[in-house]
């Protein structure tokens, strides 16, 4: 059961990387340093097994301050 918890958190982290890397290949975005802060400590706990402290990191990382970022997606 444990095993099996694990593995699902390791693929929603995998999802949201790529998630994170097409939607900025896709829309050219220039992250800030809050989000690449944030993108870096999700990694980091990832690699700690701190799975639910890297998707929330991973998640802040995917919101942009940047008001153009949010005219393009419109």
């Amino acid at each position: 059961m444990v095993r099996r918890v694990n593995n699902t958190w390791r693929i929603i982290v995998v999802v949201l990387v790529v998630v994170l890397y097409a939607g900025n290949a896709l829309y050219g975005a220039a992250k800030d340093d809050s989000d690449v802060q944030n993108f870096s400590l999700g990694a980091e706990s990832y690699r700690k097994g701190d799975y639910t402290k890297a998707v929330e990191s991973y998640t802040r990382s995917l919101v942009s301050n940047d008001p153009k970022v949010e005219m393009r997606a419109n």
